[in-house]
């Protein structure tokens, strides 16, 4: 994964993504989006008030899950 300051872009392509939500690295959410019936092709992700570190990104939508690891670090 690309490390990133404090915004970074979650692309879905044609993923139908109804939900999203960020754990840091002991679990604890730290974000969470849903989206209903929106379903977004981008959204723009702030971790600007979190910690430097390793965050789970969880999305979920009616075709399964998927899961991608984030980099926060100046």
């Amino acid at each position: 994964p690309m490390p990133f300051r404090t915004h970074t872009t979650v692309r879905f392509g044609s993923f139908e993504a109804q939900w999203l939500e960020v754990r840091d690295a002991t679990g604890k959410q730290v974000r969470t989006m849903h989206f209903g019936h929106a379903r977004p092709e981008v959204v723009e992700l702030d971790l600007g008030g979190l910690a430097d570190g390793v965050y789970l990104l969880h999305i979920a939508g009616p075709t399964g899950t998927a899961r991608h690891r984030l980099v926060k670090a100046h």
